[in-house]
């Protein structure tokens, strides 16, 4: 069909299609629920305003029917971004009577788990484990916040001295056994090859890790978790394993 009526033509065509449900997710807990998906691209999504945030309001409005009042719907990918988080929907939202989160919550659980089964797997206690944190957005000061308190040190790494300056005042307000230690100093970074031997777990949290991180700074069996997007963490390294 792309190829019939070439790249514009077949785009617009696809974009009038509505909102769909390609997956539907069964927990044994009972937590279940639907992936729905745009067929707006993503190339789209910056181009004109009014028309994403119509198509968002067609998925959450398509959704609605399908699920019992104050469903949660947690939006993915490019959704948070050029909705303000949810804030641009939120009004909408609770018209239909439904919850809207940014989506986050749902990786941070996710990287929450992955440290805590990979410290099993190892034979390390939670409490023993030692952290990095490459990047401390959004993403990287929730994923301090959840630890703080739960492992023994917390290595927070970026190029923003303010902001990294701002969560540890933040974190160190709470009563915690948690060492904190931060990185921003471009010349510190030299010494990061050290900082990952020195700890269990690094999780890169910054599509900005080229300014952090080169591969050739990655100590030989590092053990890092790459939320990053797109990813930053190259996964062939010379034929050794580093990032998970």
């Amino acid at each position: 069909m792309r190829r019939f009526l070439g790249k514009k033509k077949f785009l617009k065509i696809i974009s009038l299609f509505p909102p769909t449900v390609v997956s539907i997710i069964r927990t044994p807990q009972h937590i279940d629920g639907l992936v729905i998906t745009s067929p707006l691209l993503s190339e789209e999504f910056f181009k004109n305003k009014k028309k994403t945030l119509r198509e968002a309001f067609k998925g959450l409005s398509f959704g609605s029917k399908l699920v019992t009042k104050g469903a949660v719907f947690g939006l993915g990918a490019l959704w948070p971004m050029v909705t303000r988080r949810g804030l641009a929907l939120k009004r909408f939202a609770e018209s239909k009577n439904i919850t809207i989160t940014n989506g986050h919550s749902g990786t941070l659980i996710s990287l929450f788990l992955s440290i805590k089964k990979m410290a099993d797997i190892s034979g390390v206690q939670l409490n023993e484990l030692k952290i990095v944190i490459l990047g401390v957005g959004k993403m990287g000061e929730n994923l301090a916040r959840v630890l703080y308190g739960k492992v023994a040190a917390i290595t927070l790494i970026d190029i923003n001295e303010a902001r990294l300056n701002h969560i540890e005042e933040k974190l160190k307000k709470i009563m915690s056994e948690t060492d904190i230690q931060k990185y921003t100093n471009r010349a510190d970074f030299g010494e990061i090859k050290d900082i990952l031997r020195n700890n269990h777990i690094a999780v890169c949290t910054t599509s900005n890790i080229r300014h952090i991180l080169k591969p050739e700074d990655i100590p030989e069996n590092s053990i890092i978790i790459d939320d990053s997007r797109p990813e930053g963490i190259p996964r062939d390294l010379g034929g050794e394993s580093h990032s998970a």
